[in-house]
């Protein structure tokens, strides 16, 4: 993948960082997406198990939104909103915001003549699974500490056909998986430090359910984490 395509994301990242939230109260919209694993790069001796399998494992991300969270006041074709939560699961593993953490993460939406890009990011992450590293038996959990620009992403790069502006959608107007470019719609997630790795997920489908059904598919997946962790 092109690191130019990185930069909107960095001044989604920078702009996020400069600005406070105060989000208004409206109701729960979850976003829940599936991806095929794509691609694993690892810069250090650190090994995964057998659950990740490029081209075969499935990838789950879920992420919640107020869907009346304000836009942080910035120009035309570009929208900056607070998110709830957003979690990457693959195989053994489980890649979720910190809800500890200062930063919360964020809904970016950039539009334009070029078409438009959806940004589901969370820069303060934490990380669980089974791995070795230099030869040792270890855990993500207990390998990574994060720096500023580590995190779990889902992108969204949308069809230039489609007039999209730049508000918050909910579980109406959000897109068709359709809409999107399936190349560079994907789940992104990398540890930004040593040991450094990076997951690459294509999305595969897209369902946006409003509550009380997201709280559901929340409730299910809380309680998955929880028994994984339970099985370690």
């Amino acid at each position: 993948m092109k690191m130019w395509k990185f930069v909107p994301v960095l001044l989604c990242i920078f702009a996020f960082l400069v600005i406070s939230s105060n989000p208004a109260l409206g109701h729960t919209v979850t976003v829940y997406a599936e991806a095929v694993l794509v691609g694993v790069d690892i810069y250090d001796d650190i090994e995964f198990d057998e659950s990740l399998i490029v081209g075969e494992t499935i990838m789950r991300g879920v992420c919640t939104y107020d869907s009346e969270a304000p836009d942080q006041d910035w120009p035309d074709n570009f929208g900056l909103y607070s998110l709830i939560s957003i979690s990457i699961t693959a195989g053994n593993y489980t890649f979720t915001h910190d809800p500890a953490a200062a930063e919360g993460p964020y809904f970016c939406i950039s539009t334009g003549a070029g078409g438009f890009y959806y940004y589901v990011i969370s820069l303060a992450s934490l990380f669980y699974g089974p791995c070795w590293f230099n030869g040792q038996p270890s855990d993500l959990e207990d390998l990574v500490l994060f720096p500023t620009w580590a995190g779990v992403a889902m992108f969204f790069d949308g069809d230039s056909a489609s007039a999209i502006g730049d508000a918050l959608p909910d579980e109406n107007t959000f897109p068709d998986l359709s809409v999107f470019n399936g190349d560079n719609t994907y789940f992104y997630v990398t540890s930004g430090t040593t040991p450094v790795f990076t997951l690459f997920g294509e999305i595969t489908s897209l369902t946006v359910v409003p509550e009380p059904a997201s709280a559901i598919i929340l409730g299910l997946g809380a309680v998955a984490v929880i028994l994984r962790r339970k099985r370690r």
